[in-house]
């Protein structure tokens, strides 16, 4: 009886490893990106009486991306576009007319695994005062945005928060994190594969073996 259960225990225990989940991966495709920038950027005709903030949004280095993710948290960073901080240092530099109605919306358009475009939002700030000096002069900061998809399934679209203390150029990044897998992209494996079937029959041996040398 000893023997009988033993041998019960090695082929459940392996035959429950044989039927573990195994999670399939997770394709992306994003076939699009684009800026939309509030109604306070722009470029003034006057800097004198200036009211716009030239700040310059641009997806021109973007590219289709595909990937896929398998596991929970793991992530695919990507070049989105780039934001450049033109605003000339005359007059004061940042006047406080040119630093109200500063926020952006980005786009991204997904083939998969949801055939929908993503919209996220980010508040600019602008400080009056000279963009010459070491001063924060204009931030970016967005918020992100998780997307459901298929039964149970979340990511989440993320865009890196950009600071400038002078004028110049930032690349824009964007990151797809894996949050949570869709139930039909866990499988069971319900029926044992031959390398399983070979250990249970290795263990059944092996405990055979250790009963027959026992002395009677």
């Amino acid at each position: 009886m000893n023997l009988f259960r033993q041998v019960t225990g090695v082929a459940a225990a392996v035959v429950i490893l044989a039927g573990a989940s195994v999670a399939h991966a997770v394709p992306f495709e994003i076939n699009a990106a684009s800026f939309s920038a509030g109604a306070g950027y722009g470029v003034d005709s006057s800097e004198g009486s200036g009211t716009l903030l030239d700040v310059r949004f641009s997806t021109s280095i973007f590219s289709q991306q595909d990937f896929s993710l398998s596991s929970i948290d793991s992530a695919f960073t990507f070049s989105f576009g780039t934001v450049s901080l033109q605003e000339p240092n005359s007059n004061g530099g940042i006047r406080a007319s040119e630093t109200d109605s500063l926020g952006v919306l980005a786009f991204l358009t997904f083939a998969n695994p949801q055939g929908a475009t993503s919209n996220l939002v980010a508040s600019g700030s602008a400080f009056a005062g000279s963009i010459a000096d070491s001063a924060s002069d204009y931030t970016l900061v967005w918020n992100p945005l998780d997307v459901s998809f298929g039964s149970g399934g979340l990511f989440r679209v993320a865009l890196s928060d950009l600071s400038f203390s002078e004028g110049g150029m930032q690349t824009q990044f964007a990151t797809i994190t894996l949050l949570r897998l869709p139930s039909e992209q866990i499988s069971v494996n319900a029926v044992p594969e031959p390398a399983t079937l070979v250990l249970i029959g290795a263990g059944l041996f092996g405990l055979a073996t250790v009963r027959r040398k026992r002395p009677a």
